[in-house]
């Protein structure tokens, strides 16, 4: 069966806007909570409902345990809108104004009173823009939901329903290509014109192009079926097919214009079912008439001239195809609304909403949820030092409203005796930044910086507090960019009277006992990795995935300049190579592990110093040490020219980054294990992923990227969850919490 879920919810990911908000006003539906369990990694949901009854419900789902209903009880906004008082009377005013001079006319006060109905108060909230959509029809009628959808929301002058059919792999591939079948109009229209039909053609066929990506079905075909085919027959129907399909061309052309992707779409009109779907029986029937490269015969999109067709075509399938995966779609309502049948099942409304989710994020003019009174955009400051440079970011919500990187020179910094002495000169840097782009402190909700070398602490978000300061300020835990950042954050926030934080710093430390031991009784293994970026892609793999981080089994590999692979057990990285000081494998400029003998005889023969020593463990061991260079683009491009001794030393890199990676399936003991996700900037080398691909493909594991780093974003995230209520910020005491 073609994978019609996975397909729209990969696309969804692929679109960089934030989540859109949906409403369902019928809440205490079992199937609307169970559907809503599914969609809240990809959409903000709104439950018109009492918390009581939504946590009763998932109590009963047998695969919800207390910490996911906490989890999912935590991402919705669950609302009794009986007690939304100024809301109801903002929504009364504008259906009031709204319905003056219609059939449907209302006074304020009467408006007021269907304000108490969750349906008329989830419409008006989407139309004035507190949700994105409104999901219904699964307990109402046609009169009780959908038709205050038409009369309330902005609409085109042709509204329609189409259902999408993946239908099950016995269902014979000819006449559909991919067993995907795609009917309209099968709802709405029971007067139909040409105009109508024509636009529901091209409409048709334009949300199924939005839905199936062309590489998967390279042209949709439409057929405005007809019991006619070709002038064989006569009447007002056919009259009427025939003078709709004198439209469509205009009709395509104009959609073209607006994305040429569009240009995959060919539509006939006046055909029998027969001639549409099959090209013997169009070829038989037009013979020398038949054109091949046409959509005759080759139909995977039906458009019915009247009602009773479209809606006996989706019953039939329906009935007839139980187990097939279906898409119900309201065309021509800009994605505002999808009415579903009162027999839809669970998979019903995610797939419907899923859909909607997609057409939403793919509209040019959806840029985030216009008014977030539910879902508070939080304005937050991102800080991120490097060894030479800060990054900033400006994030309102979910969107990313600037981003700079401020280098700072070596005659600038010279001048600091120690790294933490920097911190006032570029706290100035950064407020001239934001003076430069017109930013006021006292706008921000937050202010969130990276993590810096502290006691070993579990990973989350913590509020700078005194201590953190202390530590870091003395470089109690050792000399790091990154302690500038805490600092800096909390000395911008006392401006504005808000707290700072930090997310998972370098010394997230999870790991287990046993895998800190070593064979030198006086040292033990650390924790020190790219805490910030490993698990920020791993809680981003379990929302594609619909599950929480604490129930998967993740290997992380972040691979750049240096490299850290983590083992996630269940929400916790109990093993992790220490990416600094020498363990684990050599990466484009750190040196790794090392035979301990060849070592000591080393440092006696060249009689070393101890920072010596230390540049070439980490700044100039590795490929710096090897080649010259910490670039693999440069190394792939001489390797490119032939030079053989350079491939050789990269592919040393790959295959012990591989078998750092394969060393952890152990600290799972026996579990089986979900993905291997692939991060950093060298999860851009193809070379590089393929040859990791190609070394582990013997362990039948999932091999994911993510490619680049996400630490700003993961920066926001981490302190929205807190500002937002979703968590609560964790307490810095300068020693190791378990």
């Amino acid at each position: 069966m073609y994978p019609l879920e996975s397909k729209i919810e990969a696309q969804i990911f692929q679109i960089d806007k934030p989540r859109p908000t949906l409403i369902f006003p019928e809440a205490t539906d079992k199937r609307v909570v169970l559907a809503a369990s599914r969609l809240s990694h990809i959409a903000q949901l709104i439950l018109l409902a009492n918390k009581d009854e939504v946590y009763q419900v998932l109590k009963t789902a047998t695969d919800f345990t207390e910490r996911r209903i906490d989890y999912f009880m935590h991402q919705v906004k669950i609302i009794d809108h009986l007690k939304e008082i100024d809301r109801k009377k903002q929504f009364a005013n504008e259906m009031s104004r709204l319905s003056q001079h219609k059939s449907w006319e209302v006074s304020y006060q009467q408006a007021l009173k269907l304000m108490d109905r969750a349906n008329y108060f989830a419409i008006l909230a989407t139309r004035l823009g507190y949700a994105d959509a409104v999901l219904g029809g699964l307990t109402m009628t046609v009169t009780e939901f959908f038709t205050p959808c038409l009369q309330l929301l902005q609409q085109d002058k042709t509204v329609f329903e189409m259902v999408i059919f993946a239908l099950p792999d016995e269902h014979p591939e000819v006449p559909y290509q991919y067993n995907v079948a795609v009917f309209a109009d099968v709802a709405i229209n029971t007067e139909m014109d040409a105009e109508k039909l024509a636009d529901i053609a091209v409409g048709t066929c334009k949300i199924t192009r939005d839905i199936i990506p062309p590489d998967d079905m390279e042209h949709i075909y439409g057929a405005i079926v007809s019991y006619s085919t070709k002038g064989s027959a006569s009447g007002p129907s056919v009259e009427m097919v025939r003078k709709a399909g004198d439209k469509i061309p205009e009709k395509l052309t104009a959609l073209v214009q607006q994305d040429p992707i569009y240009d995959s779409i060919k539509i006939e009109s006046e055909l029998q079912i027969s001639c549409a779907l099959s090209t013997e029986a169009a070829a038989f029937k037009l013979k020398d008439k038949y054109q091949p490269d046409s959509a005759v015969g080759k139909a995977n999109v039906l458009i019915a001239p009247n009602l009773d067709l479209g809606n006996f075509l989706y019953h039939i399938y329906a009935l007839r195809y139980p187990e097939s995966k279906r898409v119900l779609i309201s065309g021509g309502l800009h994605n505002q609304a999808i009415d579903f049948s009162r027999a839809s099942t669970v998979e019903d409304i995610v797939l419907g909403a899923k859909a909607l989710i997609l057409g939403l994020k793919k509209e040019p003019t959806y840029q985030h949820t216009p008014n977030d009174y539910f879902f508070p955009r939080c304005r937050v400051l991102a800080i991120n030092p490097g060894s030479t440079s800060t990054k900033i970011a400006i994030f309102k919500g979910e969107v990313e409203e600037s981003r700079t990187s401020l280098t700072h020179s070596a005659d600038e910094l010279q001048q600091f005796e120690r790294v933490v002495d920097q911190y006032q000169f570029r706290k100035q840097v950064i407020l001239q930044e934001l003076k430069n782009q017109q930013i006021d402190l006292q706008g921000l909700d937050g202010i969130v910086a990276r993590g810096g070398l502290l006691a070993p602490i579990k990973g989350g978000t913590y509020q700078v507090n005194e201590k953190m300061k202390s530590d870091l300020l003395q470089a109690k835990y050792g000399e790091h960019a990154s302690n500038l950042g805490a600092i800096i954050a909390s000395e911008l926030a006392k401006e504005i009277g808000k707290p700072a934080y930090i997310v998972d710093p370098v010394v997230v430390d999870e790991m287990t006992e046993k895998a800190k031991i070593t064979g030198f009784k006086e040292i033990k293994r650390i924790s020190l990795w790219h805490a910030l970026n490993q698990r920020a892609v791993a809680k981003n793999y379990a929302l594609e995935m619909d599950k929480l981080y604490e129930e998967l089994n993740l290997i992380v590999a972040h691979l750049g300049g240096g490299i850290t692979v983590g083992a996630h057990h269940r929400g916790q990285a109990v093993d992790v190579n220490d990416g600094v000081h020498g363990d684990g494998p050599f990466t484009p400029e750190r040196s790794g592990m090392i035979p301990l003998e060849s070592f000591l005889d080393l440092c006696q023969k060249e009689q070393f110093t101890i920072d010596e020593l230390k540049r070439k463990i980490h700044g100039k061991g590795g490929l710096v040490a090897l080649l010259g260079t910490n670039d693999v683009r440069e190394v792939e491009q001489q390797i490119e020219t032939g030079d053989q001794q350079t491939k050789l030393v990269l592919d040393a890199m790959i295959y012990n980054v591989c078998k750092q990676i394969t060393s952890l399936i152990p600290a799972f003991e026996g579990e089986p294990i979900d993905a291997i996700l692939i991060t950093g900037g060298l999860a851009f080398s193809n070379y590089v992923v393929s040859e990791i691909t190609r070394y582990l493909s013997l362990l039948k594991i999932e091999i994911r990227l993510y490619p680049g780093e996400k630490e700003l974003e993961a920066l926001r995230s981490g302190v929205s969850r807190v500002i937002c209520g979703e968590e609560e910020a964790l307490e810095y005491q300068g020693e190791h919490i378990k």
